[in-house]
């Protein structure tokens, strides 16, 4: 009897730890349980990219070692040794176990509630489970796996430019705010000013190393014709031929499909175009790549997310958390729940999904082995830079061309 009171005394005590420390948290940096929940989605995605570099770069010595010592005949396609077939496997888990996330979302009501914001060693077990049972599927069936990962990558860069936009406009307007009606105007000031000239430094170097590296007549026509339109759309915005024009915002997207377009050149693997010989990852790359996809990841879920909808779910948590006896509550209160929320958590849920699917296409090389440099690399990278400046020259004149609409984001 003592002992299953005292269980029940640690295990009270344990949660309502947790719900003061998330409780805590939530009032020092004004966030909600969506936003941690989010969070903890896009750290299990992390944990996962952090262990396809280790099995890509580290896994095939290791996959030697096992060869050479008789255990793991590596050269048998019938067995998965670490490397890329690892890596395959690890976004391939990621990408299922998010739409089965998806689906319990759509489901709604208690599942949905204790599973979205709670059951985080569930949510792990699974993980791992599928990443297991994803070993048991041959290397022949994960070329149809791959096609399928490269049309849902593409499909996630597309929405990455998107937000990205919105991430530039986003950035401007609130230290715009903040220099308005803050008190330190001055500090604000500077900072724009300071990432301005970052931003058009970084671009700067890029169009020196690409002229230097990249001699062909199509990379300067595209070098140069990115430098111009960075200009143009920068003093555009610096003028008043448009509303509410950005220096800071049109510095960044002028940064950003800079890059887009030396990231496509040095994946040209035209050797009379590109002198530039990378090893098989270009680290550097590889980090920015990476860096954008979870900068838009992160800006999505802090941002994209109907507050007052997800309220009373945070509420139902917190509640659970204390009391574990309150099940009839929370199946009450789950009622209250709005479908705008249970939409934009499954969109979420979708994003994460492509997301997972995008990080094991970069980490491959879009799943080719052929080194850094590759056409298909070289097509996504070019109409990614094509793509975003289209969106930001749309959403200049958008307003103007059509001023019955709301282009608020």
């Amino acid at each position: 009897m003592w002992s299953i009171l005292g269980n029940q005394a640690l295990c009270c005590s344990g949660k309502v730890c947790c719900a003061f420390m998330c409780g805590a948290c939530m009032r020092k940096c004004k966030t909600k349980s969506v936003h941690h929940a989010r969070f903890g989605y896009i750290t299990l995605s992390f944990l996962g990219c952090l262990l396809s570099l280790i099995v890509i770069f580290v896994g095939p010595s290791f996959s030697d070692k096992l060869d050479e010592y008789g255990i793991v005949d590596c050269n048998n396609d019938d067995l998965k040794c670490l490397g890329t077939s690892t890596a395959y496997r690890i976004g391939f888990s990621m990408g299922i176990f998010f739409c089965i996330t998806t689906l319990i979302t759509l489901i709604g009501g208690e599942i949905y509630v204790l599973f979205e914001y709670g059951c985080w060693p569930l949510k792990f077990g699974l993980f791992v489970s599928l990443l297991v049972l994803s070993f048991l599927i041959p290397n022949s069936a994960f070329n149809w796996i791959l096609a399928l990962s490269i049309i849902f990558s593409i499909i996630f860069l597309a929405v990455q430019l998107i937000l990205l936009i919105d991430f530039a406009y986003t950035w401007n307007q609130t230290w715009v705010e903040n220099y308005d009606t803050g008190n330190e105007s001055k500090f604000w000031l500077f900072w724009m000013f300071f990432f301005t000239g970052l931003s058009w430094a970084l671009i700067t170097t890029m169009a020196i190393c690409s002229f230097f590296y990249f001699q062909c007549t199509l990379a300067i026509i595209s070098t140069s014709a990115c430098a111009v339109l960075g200009i143009a759309i920068t003093a555009i915005n610096s003028s008043n031929l448009i509303e509410h024009g950005s220096l800071l915002t049109s510095s960044i997207i002028s940064l950003l499909f800079n890059y887009l377009n030396f990231s496509a050149l040095s994946a040209n693997p035209d050797s009379d175009c590109n002198v530039w010989e990378p090893d098989d990852y270009n680290f550097l790359l590889l980090f920015c790549d990476l860096l954008l996809c979870l900068a838009s990841m992160i800006f999505y879920a802090f941002k994209h997310n109907p507050e007052a909808a997800h309220q009373s779910a945070a509420t139902m948590m917190e509640m659970h958390a204390i009391n574990e006896d309150t099940s009839s509550d929370i199946e009450e209160d789950t009622k209250e729940i709005s479908e705008s929320a249970q939409q934009d958590s499954a969109y979420f849920h979708l994003l994460m999904a492509c997301y997972s699917l995008t990080l094991g296409m970069i980490l491959t090389n879009w799943g080719l082995v052929s080194g850094f440099s590759t056409y298909l690399s070289f097509i996504v990278r070019a109409s990614q830079t094509f793509a975003l400046i289209s969106l930001f020259i749309w959403s200049m004149y958008a307003p103007a061309c059509c001023p019955d609409r709301d282009f608020s984001l």
